[in-house]
């Protein structure tokens, strides 16, 4: 980088003339403005650092731009806050974990369930759709484990043309960690004195991202790129 000449003639580098127009942008702030700037600051460089932990450790580049945005968000909140030294409540990591595997569960099952054809079994899917739409709410954790033990659910899987691994993990694997999941969720969205063992949500972090194990959560994000990365994206 060359020399920036200043109006007066003066020649500087750039790092001199960045500082110079920190300095005078800083002094233009009230302390609050200030405080509140350099949190942002902080909070992106934050946010930077888990996404690159998230792709670097646990999602494929490729897989992980094809998530849901509320997804990619919801990962790098409960990564950022579990690698902080200044993380709060634990259990708002867990609301953090279920939010992120709520909008996974949405486009690879709900919105192509919705989409689908079947037995009459569907017919049960097709009712507690529109009770939820009825109501104008989105499906949760409770009714993505109701749907696991559905016969229509099961069918649904054998027609999405996928490997016998990836049916045994969607119909065998998933729906236990799910129902663990929402038990602990639960008790953390009522009142604010509940409390969530350390020990319990490091168990959960684990089992959903992959620390040792296969996680959950990168394996839907593979499957559901696998089947159409572009299709029913969801914000």
């Amino acid at each position: 980088e060359g020399p920036v000449i200043q109006p007066e003639g003066e020649s500087v580098n750039w790092h001199t003339y960045w500082l110079h127009l920190w300095g005078r942008a800083t002094q233009a702030l009230k302390p609050s403005e200030l405080e509140e700037h350099l949190e942002q600051i902080l909070r992106r460089k934050e946010d930077e650092t888990a996404e690159e932990r998230l792709k670097t450790y646990f999602f494929d580049d490729e897989v992980w731009r094809s998530l849901p945005d509320k997804t990619r968000r919801s990962l790098i909140d409960a990564e950022r806050q579990w690698f902080s030294t200044r993380a709060g409540r634990y259990d708002s990591l867990l609301q953090d974990l279920k939010v992120a595997t709520e909008n996974l569960c949405f486009d690879l099952f709900w919105q192509r369930l919705r989409k689908s054809a079947g037995s009459a079994s569907l017919l049960e899917f097709v009712a507690e759709d529109l009770a939820l739409q009825q109501r104008g709410r989105d499906p949760s954790l409770p009714n993505y484990a109701w749907a696991f033990s559905q016969t229509f659910f099961k069918e649904f899987i054998s027609g999405l043309g996928l490997g016998d691994e990836d049916k045994k993990f969607l119909t065998l694997e998933l729906p236990a960690p799910v129902r663990d999941l929402n038990s602990w969720r639960n008790p953390a969205d009522h009142g604010a004195n509940s409390q969530v063992r350390r020990e319990k949500v490091q168990e959960l972090m684990k089992k959903f991202l992959g620390l040792g194990c296969p996680g959950i959560l990168p394996r839907l994000a593979a499957i559901n790129h696998k089947l159409n990365p572009r299709t029913f994206r969801r914000g």
